[in-house]
């Protein structure tokens, strides 16, 4: 298992260092060896990475707020797992090409034009489109919260493959990195 600092991250990502390190603690848990004045920087695993990743994008490209993508992260969390975005290191049958393409459709409830009907009430629904499979070319649902779907307006589509091999790609860069410097 390789762990990255967000130094590294950040420069992988194409963001700056003190937004990445904000992102890392507003949605990962304490870092029990790292803090303001401790003279450690925190060290991120490959799920840290994703869950950061994803929170940012979130928040910087579809301009969700923190506190939103704090919930949206806590409720869909459980699914990523299942279906193994949330490993330790990179998940052969995510990564690879040819791997089913899973889109994260963040479904947000209105009531008249462009007014919701409750501050943070969003539904999820989670499409997967296989195309090594010869069958019809439509994606299909394959999990989504219990929400009726009349009023439902889908408002924000994370695409959940393109941004996991994001990571793996950031992930061997830091990999082939580190092999240079200790060669």
């Amino acid at each position: 298992m390789i762990y990255a600092n967000g130094r590294e991250l950040a420069e992988a990502f194409g963001v700056k260092i003190s937004r990445w390190k904000r992102w890392g603690r507003e949605f990962l848990p304490p870092d029990p060896l790292g803090g303001y004045q401790s003279g450690y920087c925190r060290q991120y695993n490959f799920r840290d990475i994703f869950i950061v990743a994803l929170a940012g994008h979130l928040v910087s490209d579809f301009k969700v707020s923190i506190p939103d993508a704090r919930k949206i992260i806590a409720e869909t969390k459980s699914w990523l797992k299942g279906a193994g975005f949330m490993e330790l290191g990179p998940n052969p049958g995510i990564s690879q090409p040819g791997a089913p393409q899973y889109r994260l459709q963040i479904i947000s409830a209105f009531e008249g034009i462009g007014q919701p009907v409750a501050a943070q009430r969003f539904a999820y629904r989670v499409l997967v489109h296989d195309e090594a499979d010869p069958g019809p070319k439509a994606p299909r649902v394959v999990w989504s919260t219990a929400l009726t779907p009349a009023a439902l307006k889908t408002t924000r589509t994370v695409h959940l493959t393109a941004l996991y091999r994001l990571c793996c790609q950031a992930q061997d860069r830091l990999r082939q990195k580190q092999l240079r410097s200790q060669g």
